[in-house]
């Protein structure tokens, strides 16, 4: 089925050979876009779906009422959706090309799919329209030729600012509250008008190549994006440099903008559906498709292993025995051992313990010779498992297990840490199809200004091995055999008595050699794999998947060898917020050493949906887009697919716990006597008086100093009325928040806390705007005060903190002009 566009912008559609003609719902006169194609449910596209559109008429299309386009059944019988585009809109008479771009309105799926087709139909589509939204936005900002930077010198960094065209088109349209949605460490090329000095040996044509970086920097704040320069140093400028309180700044006219244009996620995902249709992966269908469970038989993973009954029931003691669980937890563990359909769904509000549980569960696996792959939505979840995993496995002797954390040292590095020297190995995406490279490696080495790398990464591990002298690996460098992990402390060696010359590239081709091989050894040899959803395909994952015959007895090339594997077991972690896609993503992935025995998803659907970055402010352009609002752990969990339920939290105060816990677990969550303390002397009495002061009248003042409980000194907020907003880019931030904060209530926290602020305080904001106002402030008191970071709290949005703990938690409540009361800010 096609539909082309004449010159004008009109599209007309044309159905299938066998296919009615077109029914309008309205006049004659109406829009086409209106069109409807009676039998489009029952049709197969064979070609792409294509329409064309004005911006004009798309316009238009928002004042309309279409309540037709609800009536519209399911299109899971279509098998394929295939997008072309043209990405150049040069006025409001030019065609947009893509598929699809009707109706504009969203099809709902429900919670169970018809059939494999068109649970793939639908996921194909919802992530092909994504990929088309951000691939126009990328494009829209890199065509206008009005954007200008300015330089600056941040540290022994150089950072551009950069003002966007004023006429500048976004896919909302040219509304000047409209911007740019631009990835945080995107990286970009620009051509400026300004005479770079070019380093030696490279072209005449040297771009500026840099990252985006949205962590404020004392800047001036009229500037759209900033980008952290890894090509240039603060020497190649000569008098075009500024400081950041300069007032006369020299702006340079942007030439041209290359944008990273990352495939690698997009080829992932489609990768996984053409895999997921396959027989292979047949078992899974039922789950997905989400009818009837009862059809689904009820299993044990033990069954038919290849390991002796006395190991196996050692290991399976182990989990019951390794923590004080409740009988909540008990029963999870239980669980594993009948499940339906190899997976097991486990259901935890936060700190019910369900980290600590899949943990154990997961060492289980080593423990019968098998593996464990743990993988997360975030960074964040992935560290904190990393974290419970370091603390579980130091207590067990007599059992050895390798964890690795599959992450590139480059990602997310505070702008503060980070060294001239190290910026230019900072890369975007992956290389060649990897998460670390070299490069990441000797980012690493050349760490700067205390930034580490996480304790169980790969670049910590290879370089944990290499000083230990336990491994060895042979591999063949042009037909000669050589010792890898030998090779490797050679280089590591020259750069200790600063002999490696970072830019002498036959010294680094043999460094990148050298580091590929251990870094892969070290992949082979790991129990444990902690890794994002992102990572799914990356080489790394396919050298895990092949530790057998890569790196075991029969391979005879590495000292110690890998033993038999066993069994696989996947841990998906607050799956309740993952795309569904990306579980399915994680059981096709070729870097699986085994059919998984057994999948575990964890999560909370009352907390956060999966993150959903599809446009649906002015229109809609992904018709499917539900497929990222709904996650299978909610599917599953919502049609009653069997649950272990974690009912017993044990971190929160009990006084804490008891408005969410009527409000979305129907006061079903317990507390356990760890969570019945009461307060330290010396916090109660400063929260009472922080609130004192909040109290204008003396006697109310006096008489909540007698009578305030623990539980009013715990949960208070401060209510301020008729304050002034301030909007940034739609996002909003209360200047009188951060005021009130900084003045009655940070000073009292740094004299309580001192050097354990970071670990003991969490300061959430709802909002960007907010939360760079509240860094911008902070960060304004520590050059003033020459502390460290340690005496500041940890500032963070509310998606971000997910996983975070701290003794205190100051919430801003700029989102409260949301509610009902548009006249009071909160702070609590």
């Amino acid at each position: 089925m096609s539909g082309a566009g004449s010159g004008d912008g009109t599209g007309t559609g044309t159905a299938p050979n066998d296919a009615p003609n077109n029914t309008a719902l309205g006049s004659a006169s109406d829009d086409p876009l209106f069109a409807y194609l009676p039998g489009l449910e029952d049709a197969v596209v064979r070609g792409p779906v294509t329409a064309a559109t004005t911006l004009a008429k798309l316009n238009r299309l928002l004042d309309k009422n279409v309540p037709h386009w609800r009536l519209l059944k399911d299109l899971s019988g279509i098998s394929t959706f295939e997008t072309r585009c043209l990405m150049h809109i040069e006025d409001e008479c030019s065609q947009q090309l893509f598929t699809p771009p009707f109706p504009f309105l969203p099809l709902p799926g429900g919670q169970t799919y018809k059939s494999v087709l068109g649970l793939l139909s639908r996921h194909r589509t919802a992530i092909t329209c994504q990929r088309l939204e951000q691939q126009l936005s990328l494009e829209l900002f890199a065509r206008p030729s009005g954007h200008s930077v300015a330089f600056f010198a941040v540290g022994d960094i150089v950072v551009a600012g950069m003002r966007f065209d004023k006429h500048v088109r976004t896919i909302g349209g040219m509304d000047a509250k409209k911007f740019f949605s631009l990835s945080n460490e995107m990286e970009i090329q620009l051509d400026v008008s300004l005479d770079l000095r070019v380093p030696e040996g490279e072209d005449p044509r040297y771009p500026v190549r840099a990252y985006l970086k949205k962590q404020p920097m004392g800047l001036p704040k009229h500037y759209d994006v900033f980008f952290v320069l890894t090509s240039h140093d603060q020497g190649d400028f000569e008098g075009a440099l500024h400081q950041p309180k300069d007032e006369n700044i020299r702006h340079c006219a942007v030439s041209a903008i290359r944008p990273h244009r990352d495939s690698f996620s997009f080829d992932s995902l489609l990768e996984a559906l053409e895999c997921f249709a396959t027989e292979r992966f047949a078992i899974w269908h039922p789950i997905f498709l989400n009818q009837l469970h009862a059809d689904i038989p009820m299993m044990d993973f033990t069954t038919g292993l290849s390991v002796s009954p006395e190991v196996l029931l050692n290991a399976k003691a182990w989990p019951r025995t390794c923590e004080p669980w409740d009988k909540h937890q008990l029963q999870a563990i239980e669980d594993i051992f009948c499940t339906r359909g190899r997976m097991q769904l486990i259901t935890g509000a936060a700190d019910t313990g369900e980290a600590t549980l899949q943990i154990a569960q997961a060492i289980l696996f080593t423990m019968i010779g098998g593996r464990a792959l743990c993988t997360a939505a975030s960074n964040v979840d992935a560290d904190r498992w990393m974290r419970k995993a370091s603390e579980m496995v130091s207590k067990i002797s007599g059992h050895t297990i390798n964890m690795v954390r599959l992450y590139s040292s480059t990602k997310g590095i505070n702008i503060k840490q980070l060294g001239q020297e190290q910026a230019r190995f900072k890369l975007a995406g992956h290389s060649d199809g990897a998460v670390t490279s070299v490069e990441d490696l000797m980012f690493h080495m050349l760490r700067a200004n205390g930034a580490e790398a996480p304790s169980l990464s790969v670049e910590m591990a290879v370089l944990r091995e290499a000083e230990k002298k336990e491994l060895s690996l042979s591999i063949s460098d042009r037909g000669q055999p050589i010792e890898a992990w030998r090779w490797l402390r050679s280089s590591l060696e020259l750069n200790r008595n600063g002999e490696l010359d970072w830019d002498n590239k036959a010294q680094n081709v043999e460094l990148d050699l050298a580091y590929k091989a251990c870094k892969g050894h070290v992949i082979g040899r790991a129990d444990i794999l902690f890794r994002t959803n992102g990572n799914t395909r990356a080489d790394e994952m396919s050298t895990w998947g092949r530790a057998e015959s890569l790196y075991g007895e029969k391979a005879a090339r590495a000292f110690p060898p890998v033993g038999k594997i066993t069994s696989l077991g996947i841990f998906v972690a607050e799956a309740a917020r993952d795309s569904e896609i990306n579980i399915l993503n994680t059981l096709t992935t070729p870097g699986l050493l085994l059919e998984p025995s057994i999948v575990f998803l964890s999560g909370d659907p009352s907390q956060f949906l999966p993150v959903n970055t599809c446009n649906s402010k002015n229109f809609q352009t992904n018709p499917c887009m539900e497929e990222f609002d709904v996650s299978l752990f909610e599917r599953l969990a919502g049609e009653n697919f069997p649950q272990s339920r974690l009912l017993e939290q044990c971190e929160m105060a009990a006084t804490l716990i008891v408005f969410p816990n009527r409000m979305f677990y129907g006061g079903q969550l317990a507390s356990s006597s760890g969570a019945h303390r009461t307060l330290k002397d010396r916090v109660r009495y400063l929260l009472s008086k922080t609130i004192g002061s909040s109290i204008s009248n003396v006697h109310q003042r006096n008489r909540y100093a007698k009578r305030a409980t623990d539980a009013q000194a715990r949960l208070h907020w401060l209510e301020m009325p008729d304050v002034e907003m301030d909007v940034k880019k739609s996002s909003k931030a209360i200047p009188l928040h951060t005021e009130i904060f900084m003045k009655k209530v940070f000073p009292g926290l740094q004299s309580l806390f001192g050097a354990d602020m970071q670990r003991e305080v969490l300061l959430l904001v709802a909002y960007g705007n907010a939360l760079h106002l509240y860094e911008d402030e902070l960060r304004k008191h520590q050059e003033q005060s020459k502390l460290s970071d340690a005496h500041y709290p940890r500032t963070m949005s509310i998606d971000a903190a997910q996983g975070q703990k701290a003794t205190m938690v100051i919430l801003d409540g700029s989102m409260q002009y949301a509610d009902r009361k548009e006249d009071t800010s909160t702070i609590c």
